[in-house]
């Protein structure tokens, strides 16, 4: 919640001379005090814009859930994530924002994004390579305009929430500025869904034509189940229809009539985004933990079978006792060895589209 209290007003002052300027609240009652001290703040236009940038929230789990946590900015191999840049405007800027970014990792691309016209907030997205290693950095996030024949720039700070939140109906949730924008790679991980276009070139065609995008789907392990994209990166891709991906599916194709959902002429950078429910393997490091704890409870009840089977009456029922404590020992390590039930974002990786202007025949 970026919002405040605080009055903010232009002032066109068309006569030179002397003017008062007269500040006090409209909510308070009684006299005021030596204490109640305002602030005024008199300055020339100054048009421009500071930017933050923050992680993307992942999906609820369903509707009632209202809590906020902090997330980090952490790719697996062939997984595409969007980082979500502010605007805060000033002084009736309301131009659009170019954003690059830079200082990325070995293995992670960014898109170029951008804030449009009117709007106050855009994305970036990244991509980890499916071969890329484990590796961190500290990104830095650009945001370039012009106005009035100026070139404006300005860096994004990172944000974040500090604690989590279990219900922002109760109470606020407290964020705060970073002085750097962190992210990671997974080198040992890979993302459940990778989405991409089957070739790297851009897909052409005329104003008002049709556009034919076929899709690669990668999918790990159990991640099986059916799931919808929808076209993203312009203000009318909102009119574009989603796509369905069958079960197993493994390919797809979007078809964008640009008579309805009319991109301009030159390159678009677009990407598809959705949500599906996979199954998510243990992290690298619980994995190993978990098939030591196997390897161990395979040990202790192939030792408390051998000694049941060896155990004379008197002993036979503490040996029982043992095998069974190992059974459910393996059972139990077993157990947390399984994929997890998750609902994760899907992001494609970006791809350009490139509108050329429709021809008109001539007439003798």
């Amino acid at each position: 919640n970026t919002t405040g209290k605080d009055a903010m007003a232009k002032l066109v002052l068309l006569e030179s001379g002397t003017y008062r300027v007269s500040v006090r609240s409209l909510y308070a009652a009684g006299s005021g005090t030596a204490n109640a001290v305002y602030g005024l703040i008199l300055r020339r236009e100054t048009p421009g814009f500071r930017l933050a940038a923050w992680s993307q929230p992942p999906p609820k789990a369903n509707n009632d859930d209202r809590s906020v946590a902090p997330i980090a900015t952490f790719l697996r191999r062939g997984q595409t994530l969007p980082v979500r840049v502010g605007a805060f405007r000033q002084d009736g800027f309301n131009g659009a924002i170019d954003l690059t970014a830079k200082h990325l990792p070995a293995g992670v691309t960014a898109t170029f994004g951008r804030i449009d016209s009117g709007q106050n907030a855009g994305l970036i997205l990244l991509t980890a390579t499916k071969d890329a290693a484990s590796a961190s950095s500290d990104i830095q996030i650009t945001g370039t305009a012009a106005v009035d024949g100026r070139k404006l720039e300005a860096t994004a700070l990172g944000a974040g929430v500090v604690f989590h939140l279990p219900d922002f109906n109760n109470e606020f949730a407290v964020a705060r500025y970073w002085r750097t924008f962190p992210i990671a790679v997974a080198g040992g991980e890979e993302h459940p869904i990778s989405v991409e276009t089957a070739t790297d070139q851009p897909f052409e065609t005329t104003a008002g034509g049709k556009l034919t995008i076929p899709l690669k789907i990668g999918r790990l392990g159990e991640s099986m189940a059916a799931f919808k994209l929808k076209p993203a990166g312009h203000p009318a891709m909102d009119k574009a229809k989603e796509i369905s991906v069958a079960e197993k599916g493994t390919n797809a194709t979007v078809e964008i009539n640009l008579a309805e959902t009319a991109l301009p002429e030159g390159n678009t950078t677009l990407w598809l985004q959705g949500q599906a429910a996979v199954k998510l393997p243990l992290p690298q490091p619980l994995l190993r933990n978990a098939e030591s704890e196997l390897k161990a409870a395979d040990a202790e009840l192939k030792v408390a079978s051998d000694t049941l089977g060896q155990a004379k009456d008197p002993e036979k029922k503490a040996a029982e006792e043992r095998k069974n404590k190992a059974q459910e020992r393996r059972k139990a390590a077993e157990e947390r060895l399984k994929p997890r039930d998750a609902t994760v974002y899907v992001y494609s990786k970006p791809f350009t589209v490139r509108i050329k202007a429709a021809t008109t025949a001539k007439s003798n």
